[in-house]
């Protein structure tokens, strides 16, 4: 199996070094157990820093999205992803360091088709003060399924599943 992560950027340089770090060490530990093998796809939109070259130094394929918006740098990361499975990753988060192996693990069984997880912000990144500083989130299966069969809610995909 094969995981994308998929990174849609606009002037992230500042926060793009530790979510790639976080992100490598996820994937380092997935190896460690698995044959999963994991490539990171920076999706530049339109930035005006130097989110491309720090994605780049940073061991990430980096591809160009002109059409400004989340959704279009989500969708040329997808159309540009070589994984059977996506992982979407906000370029300003911390990856648990077991987070990958859960998604592997998860993704494994051939009737789960997609899931979320849980992310750290780091503590610099601008929040509304109404906004906690930890963004948690379980991998737990639930019901909502085709005829209430347990599924993983929104993000991850995979190509070309069997159902």
């Amino acid at each position: 199996m094969k995981l994308t992560i998929i990174i849609p950027a606009f002037n992230e340089e500042d926060y793009l070094p530790s979510t790639l770090d976080s992100i490598k060490t996820s994937a380092s530990r997935l190896r460690a157990v698995s044959d999963a093998e994991v490539d990171i796809l920076v999706v530049d939109n339109n930035s005006e820093d130097d989110t491309t070259t720090v994605a780049r130094s940073n061991g990430a394929t980096v591809v160009h999205e002109p059409v400004q918006g989340i959704a279009h740098a989500r969708n040329a990361g997808a159309d540009h992803a070589e994984g059977d499975m996506l992982v979407f990753v906000d370029a300003d988060v911390f990856l648990p360091d077991t987070l990958l192996e859960t998604v592997h693990a998860a993704m494994s069984d051939p009737y789960c088709v997609g899931g979320r997880g849980g992310c750290r912000v780091p503590a610099e990144t601008p929040l509304p003060q109404t906004l906690p500083r930890r963004l948690a989130a379980s991998l737990a299966p639930h019901g909502d399924g085709p005829g209430g069969d347990p599924v993983l809610p929104q993000a991850r995909l995979r190509r070309g599943g069997r159902l």
